[in-house]
C-alpha cells in the first residue's frame, strides 16, 4: 500500500516537473508578451480617459454653474484616481512568466480583477441613480444631480472598459489551447501527450 502511495506522489512530481519543463518554450513567452502588451494597452487608454476628464472636468468646473459644475468637479476627482491606477499599471515592470502553471495563474487572475471590477462598475452606476434620486430631496439638489450623473458616466466607461478588455484577453487565452491540449483527464487517468 505504501509503495503505491510512494509512486503516486514520485508521478505527480514528475508531472508537474514535465510540465513546467515543457512549458518553458518560446510560444509561452510570445503568449505572456502578448498578454502584457494588451494590458498595457488597455491602461493607456484608461491614462488617457482620465487625463481628457481631469483637464475638462477642471475646465468645466471652474466655467460652470450649478449641476454642470459638480458634474465636472466630479469627472476630475473620479479620474486622479483612474490615473494613478493606470499610471502605477504601466510603471510596473511587466512579469514575463516562462512556466505553464504560473502563465494559467496571471491570466485566471487579471481576468477575475476584471469581472470584479465590472461589479464594481455596476454599483457605481446603481450609486449615480441613487444620488439622482436623492437629489430630490435634498437641500442642494444640482450637487447630487451633478455628482450623480458624472458616477453614471464613469461607471459606464469603466464597464465597458473592464468588459472589453476580459473579452479581449479572453480571447487570447484560446491561443493557449494548443499548448495544453495534450494534458487530457478522464476521470481514471490522466494523460499528457505532446507532439513535435
Amino acid at each position: 500500500m505504501q509503495y503505491k502511495y510512494t509512486f503516486f506522489l514520485i508521478f505527480v512530481f514528475t508531472l508537474f516537473i514535465g510540465l513546467d519543463s515543457f512549458s518553458q518554450t518560446g510560444d509561452l513567452i510570445e503568449y505572456n508578451q502578448q498578454r502584457e502588451n494588451i494590458t498595457r494597452t488597455g491602461m493607456k487608454v484608461l491614462g488617457s480617459w482620465a487625463v481628457v476628464n481631469i483637464i475638462s472636468g477642471g475646465i468645466g468646473y471652474y466655467r460652470g454653474s450649478g449641476e454642470n459644475k459638480y458634474f465636472h468637479q466630479m469627472n476630475a476627482f473620479w479620474n486622479t484616481v483612474n490615473l494613478g491606477l493606470a499610471g502605477y499599471a504601466l510603471l510596473q515592470s511587466p512579469a514575463i512568466h516562462e512556466s505553464l502553471s504560473a502563465t494559467l495563474t496571471a491570466q485566471q487572475s487579471i481576468e477575475k480583477l476584471l469581472l470584479f471590477n465590472a461589479a464594481l462598475d455596476a454599483g457605481y452606476i446603481m450609486t449615480g441613480f441613487y444620488l439622482r434620486e436623492r437629489a430630490k430631496s435634498n437641500s442642494n439638489p444640482e450637487r447630487f444631480r451633478g455628482y450623480g450623473n458624472s458616477l453614471i458616466l464613469q461607471g459606464g466607461f469603466l464597464m465597458a472598459f473592464d468588459w472589453t478588455l476580459y473579452l479581449i484577453l479572453n480571447n487570447h487565452s484560446k491561443s493557449l489551447h494548443p499548448i495544453i491540449e495534450g494534458l487530457s483527464f478522464t476521470g481514471n487517468a490522466l494523460r499528457f501527450t505532446y507532439n513535435f
